[in-house]
């Protein structure tokens, strides 16, 4: 039996340069012929798949041609309409009709142009565009309330098309264009009210309106992106204000609620506690709206536009905490003339909260922090008479800051010094002042039991006869002595 394919290496050995021409000849015809069966297959096809314009996805990259932007804009209304426009597309098969089935994107934007000193800026191009709608074969944006606007602007339109097999095809911008302002709008029956006892802040009643384009009318949930109100502190008597904070450190706002009911804005239960009134003053509730997508806000120099509408409320002050001390236990020890002081507990009114070392020391404060607890040593007559002078209890005298026993969970004071005082019966109080109260407004706690020190020496009364004795016989003896000098003179 013939082995066929030793004799095909062995007539390839023998035939080397005869075989490399036929291998390079075959290798030629196969680099000429292969395109030429692959067009005529194409061709084949094309011919056996006839196109519907309807269809037509080109092979290569279709152009779309769009006319200039065309708008109808009603200043009374708001309502901006586009009328019927052709749009076309071009490829290698030729030019069609662009309709809705072959169509990815058809939309037209708002170029701004802000009118900042009288002058014309460059324009932009808003970032939301608008769905145009296909109907009997024409492109049109039926008349609607159109937002997306920007306040002191001219306003043109730019149409955007694409296909699958296109790029994004701008139009360009209209010659038309049209200005906006601002949307005017109103708010009315603003009330606040402060509860002095509770410290509750309660904000209601607010309505808002855009009168003039009855598609916005009430201002609601469903057309404002901005409702809130917020906590301004300014001067007595004065406009410039500041964005408060409570003692805390924490920004003093909310949001606002609609209520479908009564149309009206409100927020109710507004802890406020923590907020200090300092002397001179006064705070203020500011509330903020924003109508969503349209240029509602005021002018301000220097800042320019601000993009919200607000009203301001009266002005009024928070209460401060009222605190309650209990009786300091006291241990007189006669021997080292040293008072102890302990079981010292103080809470304020709001949320009867325990003045404990979190409280008074350990929490932090924003702000100037002005807290402390201490105790006097108070005399008698300031006993029966603790507000004899200006208000401030007279003679008393300032003992130490109290420590904490974390234990026992109360207050004291140990080894106060009395050996300076004189004779008489002398008592302790606590004081204590957080970060919700006046420092210079002065409120003691109850007396202590008494103690007595002793009376040595001479008493105040003694001590001034004999103050007042010696200064009358030195007065009489400097006399006597000028007497006798003006006798040796003469």
């Amino acid at each position: 039996m013939i082995k066929y394919h030793e004799f095909f290496l062995n007539y390839i050995k023998e035939n080397k340069k005869t075989n490399l021409k036929i291998i390079m000849s075959l290798f030629v015809i196969l680099l000429v012929f292969i395109p030429v069966i692959d067009v005529q297959s194409n061709i084949s096809a094309t011919k056996s798949d006839p196109i519907d314009p309807k269809n037509i996805y080109a092979s290569s990259l279709t152009n779309i041609t769009l006319p200039e932007p065309d708008f109808i804009y009603n200043n009374d209304t708001n309502y901006l309409e586009i009328p019927e426009f052709d749009v076309t597309f071009t490829n290698d098969t030729g030019t069609y009709v662009l309709n809705n089935t072959n169509t990815e994107i058809a939309k037209f934007y708002l170029v701004y142009r802000l009118i900042h000193n009288d002058v014309e800026q460059d324009p932009v191009v808003s970032s939301y565009g608008n769905n145009l709608s296909y109907s009997n074969g024409k492109w049109l944006f039926p008349s609607t309330f159109i937002t997306g606007l920007a306040a002191n602007t001219n306003h043109s339109i730019i149409y955007l098309f694409k296909m699958s097999d296109s790029e994004n095809t701008w139009s360009n911008i209209s010659s038309d264009r049209f200005y906006i302002n601002l949307f005017p709008v109103e708010i009315t029956g603003f009330n606040i009210d402060y509860d002095w006892d509770t410290r509750i802040l309660v904000i209601n009643d607010i309505l808002v309106t855009c009168p003039t384009y009855s598609d916005i009318g009430i201002v609601n949930d469903s057309n404002t992106n901005l409702a809130n109100w917020y906590l301004y502190a300014r001067a007595v008597g004065r406009e410039v204000m500041v964005a408060a904070y409570d003692t805390q450190g924490t920004k003093i706002e909310g949001e606002l609620d609609y209520n479908n009911v009564t149309n009206t804005w409100s927020s109710l239960d507004n802890d406020i506690g923590w907020v200090f009134t300092p002397s001179s003053v006064e705070y203020v509730i500011v509330i903020r709206f924003n109508l969503t997508d349209l240029p509602s806000g005021f002018y301000k120099i220097p800042y320019g536009f601000i993009p919200y509408i607000q009203a301001v409320s009266n002005p009024f002050v928070t209460r401060p905490h009222v605190i309650t001390v209990s009786k300091p236990t006291l241990v007189f020890n006669e021997a080292t003339m040293t008072v102890n002081v302990y079981n010292i507990t103080a809470y304020t009114d709001y949320h009867n909260i325990i003045l404990d070392y979190y409280q008074m020391i350990e929490k932090d404060i924003f702000g100037e922090d002005l807290r402390f607890s201490c105790c006097y040593l108070c005399p008698p007559h300031s006993y029966e008479d603790p507000w004899a002078v200006g208000g401030i209890t007279y003679g008393i005298e300032y003992a130490d800051r109290l420590l904490w026993n974390e234990t026992m969970q109360w207050w004291y004071l140990n080894d106060i010094s009395v050996s300076h005082l004189t004779g008489g019966e002398y008592w302790i109080c606590a004081r204590f002042v957080n970060e919700v109260m006046n420092s210079t407004h002065w409120v003691l706690g109850p007396a202590s039991n008494t103690f007595i020190i002793e009376q040595t020496g001479l008493n105040s009364t003694t001590f001034v006869f004999a103050f007042t004795t010696i200064l009358i016989l030195t007065i009489t003896k400097i006399t006597l002595k000028d007497k006798k000098k003006k006798k040796h003179i003469h």
